[in-house]
């Protein structure tokens, strides 16, 4: 039980910090393709697949 809500409590938090990364990126750019690529970087991001690097 406890592990579950901890889980959607995560799973929340980390989709309200995507939406709202892709929204800044979104106000600081009008360009189409600067945002398809922020989106396909933020469903990269979800599935945990991209790892960052400096």
């Amino acid at each position: 039980m406890f592990e579950r809500m901890l889980r959607f409590r995560y799973g929340l938090a980390s989709m309200a910090s995507l939406f709202f990364v892709c929204f800044i990126f979104y106000q600081k750019t009008n360009d189409l393709n600067i945002s398809v690529y922020q989106l396909k970087f933020a469903i990269q991001l979800q599935k945990g697949t991209l790892i960052l690097k400096n």
